[in-house]
C-alpha cells in the first residue's frame, strides 16, 4: 500500500520552502521532474495549487508518484526508504524531518498514487506551519 507513498515528499518540499532552497534539494531530480512533467503534463504551479487545497486531480496524484518513483525512493523490494527520505529532508528541515515523515505517512490508504498525494498534500500543509 506504501510502495510508492513517500514520493512526492522531495516535491513538496521544493514547491513550498525558498527558490534556494528548492534548488539546492532538485540537484540531481531535476530530470525527474522534467520527465513527469511531460508524462503528466502537469506543471509546478498547477501541482503546487493542488497540493495546497485544490481539488487534487489524476495528474496531481500521477505526478507525485511518477517523481517519486524515478528518483529511487524505495529499497530493493519496492518499499519506500524512510531513510533516505529522512536524510533528503533533513538537509533542509534537520529539526523535524522525522515527525513530518511519521506524521504524514501514518493517516493514508488507497492506491499507490493516492497515498502519494495524500503524503505530499500533509507534508506541504505541515511545513507551510512553520
Amino acid at each position: 500500500m506504501f510502495k510508492f507513498a513517500l514520493f512526492a515528499l522531495i516535491a513538496v518540499a521544493a514547491v513550498i520552502c525558498s527558490a534556494k532552497e528548492a534548488e539546492d534539494l532538485f540537484v540531481g531530480h531535476k530530470e525527474a521532474h522534467e520527465e513527469c512533467k511531460k508524462e503528466t503534463g502537469l506543471d509546478g504551479e498547477a501541482f503546487h495549487k493542488a497540493l495546497m487545497g485544490g481539488a487534487p486531480d489524476d495528474k496531481a496524484k500521477q505526478h507525485a508518484l511518477c517523481y517519486g518513483s524515478k528518483i529511487g525512493l524505495t529499497d530493493s523490494d519496492g518499499k519506500p526508504s524512510l531513510d533516505k527520505m529522512k536524510k533528503m529532508l533533513e538537509e533542509h528541515y534537520p529539526d523535524t524531518a522525522a515527525e513530518l515523515i511519521q506524521k504524514c505517512v501514518s493517516a493514508n490508504g488507497g492506491d499507490d498514487e493516492e497515498v502519494a498525494f495524500t503524503i505530499a498534500q500533509c507534508l506541504a500543509h505541515e511545513m507551510d506551519k512553520n
